[in-house]
């Protein structure tokens, strides 16, 4: 009996044994069973997760080029009139064609949206969003956006395609006319100030007491010479070719190179060109000027209207004056002269009209003497009194009173000698003379006036990738 247990007890052990063997084989399989399986899952949503940023990574990229995209285009669609972006209008939209290989704004069922641009405010900026996606009808997509502007054409309120010959007393600043009520002038800086010349800016070596409310830009003349600063003697005449010297930090004044500057921006021979031709046909010269061969050579008096001129000539005591108060205001003429007391009046207001005038020639504001000369008077802000001039003709301003308005002159002389301390607005010349000047003499620069003339291209001013 002690014998018979003992083997029974064995054989139980043993049979034991070989179940757990068999036990631990199967949990071993589970484990693997679940590892494997785990493994395929983590890959597959690898792979899901991989291609889904792939996508996502497509339509960030297909809304970001649809953006330099459609920024290239906006030039010729402003100068085909199909976009303004100037802003005078809250929304303008156009439907952009999507060139190959690229899918933005279009919806899931692959239709072409048409792209909108929104006004931010009152001001010229305008809000664009643009929407890639990965492939057409895909539900995985991007929106990237940007606040765009259209560039100014004008970017120095003082441009010299040659020469700029600062005055040697006063100071260059800035301001913003719209900012300022009419007949008030600005009492500070906005720091705005742009000057540039593409061959040289001198200053008065002996008497130099200057400030500029901001930068000088010195570019490069036609031939690749870079622009520079050079004291010159004092002069009654056009100074003489100054003597270049090193700037430093005694100058206080901040000079920035600019590499090539452009000099006609306006395309200037074309404006008069088209003026020209337009007012010859289409004038108001029958209301009374047609009676004096259309010439202006005693006191007269002209309202809104387009008019069509051979030539501007006061002396003594007679008045030209222009009323823009009902309207703008347009004048095509050869050449314009006042001297001794003659007055020339233009009424203004920053609601109203403009006064435009186009010219062939010279431009005369002289005397026969210092106790005759003319006066200039503007009631209105700088920014509503133009001159564009396509001749080399020098433009002389010699008068009594402030003169307030834009010259844009590319390719002429434009002197400033004026008994009157102030000047407002934009001047834009082959070479500007402000060296006659005897008294110190300030220039505040109407950014304004700059904001007017508008290039074609755009600038992004922000952008980013709106996020669901």
């Amino acid at each position: 009996m002690h014998t018979y247990w003992q083997c029974r007890l064995s054989s139980v052990y043993v049979d034991n044994q070989k179940g757990i063997a068999l036990v631990m084989t199967l949990m071993f399989i589970a484990v693997l069973t679940i590892v494997g399986a785990t493994a395929v899952t983590i890959n597959s949503t690898d792979l899901l997760l991989g291609g889904a940023f792939q996508a996502s990574q497509i339509a960030f990229h297909n809304a970001d080029s649809g953006v330099k995209y459609m920024t290239s285009q906006i030039a010729t669609l402003v100068a085909d009139d199909r976009l303004k972006l100037d802003g005078t209008e809250i929304t303008e939209s156009y439907r952009f064609e999507n060139p190959a290989d690229f899918v933005f704004n279009r919806d899931r069922e692959d239709h072409l949206e048409v792209s909108t641009f929104k006004r931010i405010a009152n001001t010229r900026k305008y809000l664009l969003q643009v929407t890639g996606r990965s492939r057409p009808r895909s539900p995985i997509k991007s929106t990237v956006e940007v606040v765009l502007q259209r560039r100014t054409a004008l970017d120095y309120g003082l441009f010299a395609a040659n020469r700029l010959d600062l005055p040697a007393q006063g100071g260059i600043y800035s301001y913003d006319s719209r900012q300022i009520k009419t007949r008030h002038h600005p009492t500070t800086s906005t720091n705005m100030v742009k000057i540039a010349a593409n061959g040289m800016v001198t200053a008065q070596a002996s008497h130099l007491d200057l400030g500029v409310d901001g930068d000088i830009i010195l570019g490069e003349t036609p031939t690749g010479e870079e622009a520079y600063f050079a004291f010159r003697e004092s002069s009654p005449d056009i100074p003489p070719p100054p003597v270049k010297i090193t700037t430093g930090e005694k100058n206080q004044i901040n000079m920035l190179p600019g590499g090539a500057l452009t000099t006609d921006p306006l395309n200037i021979e074309e404006l008069v060109s088209e003026t020209q031709k337009r007012l010859r046909y289409r004038n108001h010269n029958d209301r009374v000027l047609e009676k004096h061969d259309n010439r202006i050579t005693k006191s007269f008096h002209l309202n809104q209207g387009d008019y069509y001129l051979k030539e501007i000539t006061l002396g003594e005591h007679h008045v030209l004056t222009l009323n823009a108060l009902s309207g703008d205001i347009n004048i095509y003429v050869d050449s314009i002269t006042f001297e001794d007391h003659a007055k020339f009046k233009v009424h203004t207001a920053h609601a109203a009209g403009n006064v435009n005038i186009y010219l062939g020639g010279p431009v005369s504001f002289s005397a026969t003497s210092t106790s005759k000369k003319p006066a200039f008077e503007v009631t209105g802000d700088a920014s509503t009194f133009r001159i564009f001039s396509s001749s080399s003709a020098p433009i002389i301003l010699n008068h009594d009173g402030d003169f307030k308005g834009l010259i844009y002159a590319p390719y002429a002389l434009v002197t400033v000698r004026n008994t009157s301390a102030h000047g407002y607005g934009l001047l834009w010349g082959q070479t500007l003379d402000f060296s006659m000047n005897d008294a110190p003499y300030t220039f505040y620069i109407d950014t304004a006036l700059q904001e007017t003339f508008l290039s074609r291209d755009v600038e992004i001013v922000s952008w980013k990738e709106l996020r669901d």
